[in-house]
């Protein structure tokens, strides 16, 4: 089997067609909206637009008569092009018509070398903030473990501490971020944060300074920043949205659908919430903040409201703490094409920071949506970072959605109470503190029981501070401004780097080493629980078998075991936690004497299954349950980063299948997993025997030699007798070019102690000969100079050293 290695950076070579010069995941969106069959009846339903596209204007012209003879309206906007990977794509949008013209035009833009397609209401919803009910105010306690309380906020006999900021405390049953431990070395000053979410109440005493009040989006010069109307505020912010009157057109807040503004301003809070004694603290609480409200302003289309490469181009990382609404759970969601081109140019831009999602079981909810995995978000990308949710006692919350992709998790529930216990007497237990709509909080009566007037709480609740929030929308804005500080600290950091530094100094959380090696090896007994007590235990466990002998949700069976496990580089990793809690303390130490990795290349190979591969039905069990498909030979040594998995697949039901990918060194990373309550097939075409292209991504052989044979692994989890094919698979494995040094060299100064690291870092030292050729390769020729006579040892990156650029 052969295979090619290619530097990502360079020019991909230009093959026949216009369509192959489109980036992939806009490719595959197009060809899957161009298939009416492919929508569901929901879809079919909200259909906004159709969207013909091209590179030949003769070809689009003569499209447009076609159209108009039709009876098609065109819609006067002009739609961008940005993001699809092609400069002189021309898009043009009509109105929608019948089922019967769109199939006439479909065979008329395939005559003409087109691409026709149906733009679909997709709305995006908050991945957090689950069942707010309570008024709080912020507090600020360093020690947990002293006489010394928080402020009980909203006097209900609980304290409401900020127990994120704090460091890791495993002893205790207390997981933080480590905000504090970054704090005396840099704050997030000069670092931009965009928050795309909700409006916002950008007035509230914790966001408004951190508003800038000088921008040039365009690298022009001029200042961007203009305030007419002298409110402090820049005019670019204010559309975004203030706190609006009860009433007003601009602020709908008995519109449900609507209805998001607290959201956006939470997820701000916890990122970059300043620090002045009037409620939360943000995790990067000198940072600049940059919020767009494109959630509220995406239903005009063709005008939906969406950031420009400006916007990307200016921030330094973005947060997303939001998803696709009215998805099945264990299905693929397809972006329409303006959305993924939207994301393409999102990705290209600022390091972006992307909530896991709360479908790993629907809890709030009387329909049992099941289990779904991060691979089936439409804007999957190596590029992202993804992030769950865990209690603060290190155990997976229980919506938090599993998968491959996830990078690293943060705690969001200070009470540890589950959600299936978290009402009635429960109902005032802390989650996560942080900023809240401002309102007036003597403004709270019932007009129907007692005649007051109506409440005007546009928030979760009544004040500025909200401390029950939470969902993995609370989870990603602590790894946000978790960047933040390590940008201030190494600004030359683009979003590989930051991911070489989160997978290096997470913490694990639950594992401990138990025979006092310096290495980790088992679960904690009492992590997340009380070993004696069975229903009390804690729901972390090892990956030893698909199968999970911990039940993480409260409503439904876990699909497959999502516990940690160690790859062939020695890392842990987990489907529920990624590379573990982030340690924003060791993150920004490390980060401050980083040196960049190797530029990125990839390893292709060529396409396995020409002949398509039924899959067998049987029952999940130990990891050696499921059937080999097929396999590649790799004859290139990388450090792996990422691995992307391309195949087609003809399903009856995708909530069935289980599918991993296993690594030469034995690793095997779970791609699609079984659960999920509906008979969804892909494609989604109500013909069978048909194939859809997917593409899977997975980070879990970080650090892993890419040569060896590589192998595609399956199974369908019931006997229902349906048939499931896979066929035309390939891999594109991402990394470093190996050169006799691994990307995994342990910390070299465990007895620091700055900050708590997790003890997997106290591995035996590299010695030093074999780490110094390397270096003195990588070194100017005309300056060569050893370790042992400067401080080179200390600031040996654990990175891949060859060809690293030093900084």
């Amino acid at each position: 089997m052969s295979t090619k290695e290619t530097e990502t950076e360079a020019a991909a070579p230009k093959t026949s067609g216009w369509r192959d010069d489109l980036n992939k995941p806009v490719r595959q969106s197009i060809e899957f909206f161009s298939e009416q069959s492919n929508l569901t009846k929901e879809q079919q339903s909200q259909i906004k637009g159709w969207v013909v596209a091209g590179t030949n204007k003769e070809s689009l012209s003569q499209f447009n008569h076609f159209a108009q003879e039709l009876g098609l309206k065109a819609e006067k906007t002009v739609l961008s092009n940005q993001g699809y990977g092609i400069d002189d794509l021309q898009l043009k949008g009509f109105q929608p018509g019948s089922e019967d013209v769109y199939e006439k035009l479909s065979k008329i833009a395939k005559e003409l070398d087109l691409a026709l397609w149906q733009e679909v209401d997709d709305i995006k919803v908050g991945h957090g903030a689950i069942n707010q009910n309570e008024i709080t105010e912020g507090a600020f306690d360093p020690d947990l473990t002293d006489a010394v309380q928080a402020d009980d906020i909203n006097g209900d006999g609980i304290a409401d501490p900020l127990f994120q900021l704090l460091a890791s405390d495993p002893a205790n049953g207390s997981y933080g971020v480590n905000a504090v431990g970054a704090w005396n070395q840099v704050s997030g000053q000069g670092v931009r944060v965009g928050v795309l979410d909700s409006f916002f109440d950008i007035n509230h005493s914790d966001l408004q300074s951190a508003m800038p009040t000088s921008i040039d989006w365009d690298g022009d010069g001029v200042d961007d920043a203009v305030d007419a109307n002298n409110n402090g505020i820049a005019d670019v912010f204010e559309p975004e949205g203030f706190t609006y009157a009860l009433g007003s057109n601009l602020w709908p807040v008995n519109n449900q659908r609507n209805r998001r503004q607290s959201h956006g301003t939470s997820v701000s809070g916890i990122a970059v919430g300043r620090i002045n004694g009037e409620s939360g603290i943000g995790i990067a609480p000198e940072s600049e903040w940059l919020p767009f409200g494109a959630l509220d302003r995406q239903f005009n289309w063709p005008l939906d409201d969406w950031p420009s490469e400006d916007f990307y181009n200016y921030a330094d990382v973005v947060n997303n703490s939001w998803g696709s609404s009215g998805s099945i759970n264990g299905t693929l969601r397809v972006g329409t094409p303006t959305d993924t081109a939207n994301w393409e140019t999102a990705t290209a831009g600022a390091i972006q920071v992307v909530s896991a999602g709360n479908d790993r079981d629907p809890g709030n909810t009387t329909v049992l949506r099941g289990w779904d995995n991060t691979n089936n978000d439409n804007r999957t990308r190596r590029e992202n970072i993804v992030v769950a949710a865990t209690m603060r006692n290190g155990e997976v919350e229980q919506y938090s959605t599993p998968g491959a992709t996830i990078f690293a998790s943060a705690p969001v529930n200070g009470s540890n109470f589950r959600f299936e216990d978290s009402s009635g007497e429960n109902a005032n237990q802390q989650r996560t503190v942080t900023a809240d709509v401002t309102d007036d909080p003597a403004i709270d009566g019932d007009p129907v029981m007692d005649g007051a007037p109506p409440n005007d709480n546009a928030g979760y609740v009544n004040g500025p501070t909200h401390t029950r929030f939470n969902g993995t929308s609370a989870a990603a804005p602590m790894v946000t401004g978790t960047i933040a500080l390590m940008l201030e600290a190494n600004p030359s950091l683009d979003w590989r780097n930051v991911q070489h530094i989160l997978a290096q100094t997470s913490t694990k959380n639950g594992l401990i080493d138990s025979n006092g090696d310096g290495q980790l090896d088992a679960i904690d007994p009492n992590a997340g629980g009380n070993a004696d007590d069975a229903a009390a235990a804690g729901t972390i466990e090892m990956r030893d078998t698909f199968t999970p002998r911990m039940n993480t949700t409260f409503r439904i069976n876990d699909g497959h075991n999502t516990g940690w496990f160690q790859n062939g580089a020695g890392h842990w990793v987990s489907d529920s936690f990624g590379f573990g809690i982030v340690n924003a303390g060791a993150a920004v130490e490390l980060a401050s004497r980083w040196r960049r990795v190797a530029p990125e290349r990839k390893v292709s190979t060529d396409s396995i299954l020409a002949n398509p591969f039924t899959i067998q039905e049987g029952n999940l069990g130990g990891l050696d349950s499921l059937n080999e498909a097929g396999s590649w030979e790799v004859d290139d040594h990388l450090s792996v980063e990422w691995v992307e998995l391309n195949i087609k697949m003809d399903l009856e039901e995708q909530d069935e299948i289980m599918l991993a990918v296993q690594s030469p060194s034995g690793t095997r990373s779970v791609l699609m997993a079984p659960g999920g309550s509906d008979a969804t097939p892909f494609p989604t075409r109500t013909s069978r025997n048909s194939f859809g292209e997917r593409t899977f991504i997975t980070n879990q052989f970080w650090g892993e030699d890419s040569r060896g044979e590589w192998s595609i692994e399956v199974l369908d989890t019931n006997a229902d007798g349906d048939t499931a094919r896979l066929s035309e698979a390939s891999l594109d494995i991402f990394g470093t070019q190996a050169k006799g040094v691994t990307d995994f060299i342990p910390y070299l100064d465990p007895e620091k102690k700055l900050f708590e690291l997790p003890k997997d870092y106290l591995q035996p030292i590299p010695k030093l000969q074999d780490l110094l050729n390397p270096i003195l390769l990588s070194q100017p020729s005309d300056k060569l100079t050893s370790p042992l006579e400067t401080e080179a040892t200390n600031s040996l990156s654990p990175t891949l050293i060859e060809e690293t650029m030093l900084i």
